[in-house]
């Protein structure tokens, strides 16, 4: 069997006559192989690394060797195969929702699951059906024995109050616990603290192992949406260091990795042919300035603050980790068994602060109830962050500034003209030289835009903006404490 164009074919259809393998596209119309048989069953794309091991495994069962160049054409012969069979396949990342449960890939060899029901834990070693994809950079959860966790060990790694820690569990269980669907929100976890803070070491070590064990660790904030796509296929939650600034423009692009959107880009192995791809991933973003000036993207964060670490009590960073890493087994265990009893019982929850994040709320409603802390503690907690944030979000825009003193400083409670007037007004505030009258729109239809997307955080503020139509727009804008 000496012509190439035979041994790729031989391989080829090796791997096509092999009845536990199954070929299609994920939804990201990414081509895969579904293997079925002996275990949970595993999923591999099949442009990738891993997958090409799979080819030379299977080539030396013939026995036949290839070359790089045979193992590619393998792979793009078996991905145009995949594609035009037909068949797509509803592959998770890291989690899947059962009723009153989830299911967690561990991410082993293995295929084992990690199984919540019925407020208990199991791991899974085969019947499990849900489908896991993994990337290059998945790494395993820690292992777990028959041992009862221990939760409590982790607030002596967490440098914050107990309330803000309590949060940020919250925050880890809702993550570990929602998939990617298109009904789902993930509220961005912001991580604001001095330098020597330990910020980073809680976002790699604490925060990477316990909701999401990966390779790609914490990174620096990329340079174009694009790119934060594609790291959003590589890992279940994304991990950002040191930011200092966010755009506009960036602060529209996490919006909608919170809730959700679309991102058109060309497959990976074509030239020309766009494929929709959906943007929706988990974030922790992290820094010494507060970078968060968006109202509307301030609605969708939880921020936890870090105490400060002085010197004498500073712990030398290789020793912190091992200690960790020491008391983890339990930590995850502990994690994992409060995730059960909060699954079983987060239906019924009462909301008594209810916000954007709904659901989030309902976590530390339940939390509330399951480790016995005073009711709607985290819930005031959170509502009482958000809206300190909404209020300097507000109040650090020249517009919203200027919206919100119109009608709580002075005697006046209301305003109701055109855009053309409330510019007008504006204007007036500020002198000829004021550096912040640049930062103004500087016409009615502008500021009629800027408004709108201002409308929500001065809402949170007691400050309600009403644009309306009717011959003429016309603004009207109420304090509605002095109602």
């Amino acid at each position: 069997m000496s012509k190439s164009s035979e041994r790729i074919d031989t391989v080829a259809q090796r791997l096509l006559d092999d009845p536990s393998l199954y070929f299609g596209i994920d939804g990201s119309h990414i081509p895969v192989i579904i293997k079925r048989g002996g275990g949970n069953p595993s999923v591999q794309r099949i442009l990738s690394k891993l997958f090409r091991k799979t080819i030379n495994d299977t080539a030396k069962e013939i026995p036949i060797r290839l070359t790089r160049k045979q193992v590619d054409e393998i792979q793009s012969l078996l991905a145009d195969h995949a594609e035009a069979s037909g068949d797509h396949f509803d592959v998770k990342n890291r989690v899947t929702e059962i009723p009153k449960g989830c299911i967690i890939d561990i991410g082993d060899d293995t295929q084992n699951r990690i199984v919540l029901e019925g407020g208990k834990v199991r791991t899974s070693a085969a019947g499990c059906d849900p489908l896991f994809g993994r990337s290059p950079s998945t790494l395993p959860f820690v292992k777990t024995g028959p041992f009862k966790g221990d939760l409590e060990l982790i607030f002596q790694y967490l440098n914050m109050a107990k309330t803000p820690a309590w949060t940020l569990i919250a925050w880890m269980l809702y993550t570990l616990s929602t998939e990617r669907n298109s009904s789902t929100s993930y509220p961005i976890l912001v991580i604001i603290a001095g330098q020597g803070s330990s910020k980073s070491t809680l976002c790699k070590l604490i925060i990477r192992n316990l909701v999401d064990p990966s390779s790609l660790g914490v990174q620096g904030f990329p340079t174009n949406r694009q790119d934060m796509v594609i790291a959003s296929n590589h890992a279940f939650i994304l991990i950002y260091d040191n930011l200092r600034y966010l755009s506009k423009q960036w602060s529209d692009i996490l919006c909608i990795a919170s809730t959700g959107g679309t991102d058109p880009t060309r497959r990976l192995y074509t030239d020309d042919e766009l494929v929709t791809h959906f943007f929706k991933v988990p974030l922790v973003l992290n820094g010494i300035h507060d970078f968060i000036v968006e109202p509307d993207l301030a609605q969708r964060c939880v921020f936890i603050d870090l105490d400060s670490i002085s010197e004498d009590t500073r712990i030398d960073e290789k020793l912190f980790t091992e200690n960790f890493n020491q008391h983890l087994p339990k930590i995850f265990k502990g994690l994992l068994e409060l995730l059960a009893k909060v699954l079983e019982i987060i239906d019924t929850v009462e909301v008594t602060h209810p916000q954007r994040m709904i659901r989030f709320v309902k976590y530390l409603a339940a939390i509330e109830q399951v480790a016995g802390l005073e009711k709607s503690s985290l819930q005031k907690a959170y509502s009482d962050s958000l809206q300190d944030r909404q209020r300097d979000a507000v109040l650090s825009d020249p517009l919203g500034s200027i919206i919100y003193e119109m009608v709580t400083d002075g005697p006046r409670s209301s305003w109701s003209g055109t855009p053309t007037e409330l510019l007008n007004e504006i204007l007036g505030f500020f002198t000829e030289y004021d550096s912040r009258k640049r930062k103004l729109p500087d016409n009615p239809s502008m500021l009629s835009r800027r408004l709108q997307a201002l409308a929500p955080g001065l809402l949170s503020q007691q400050v309600e903006v009403e644009l309306t139509r009717a011959k003429e727009r016309k603004i009207t804008i109420t304090n509605l404490d002095s109602y």
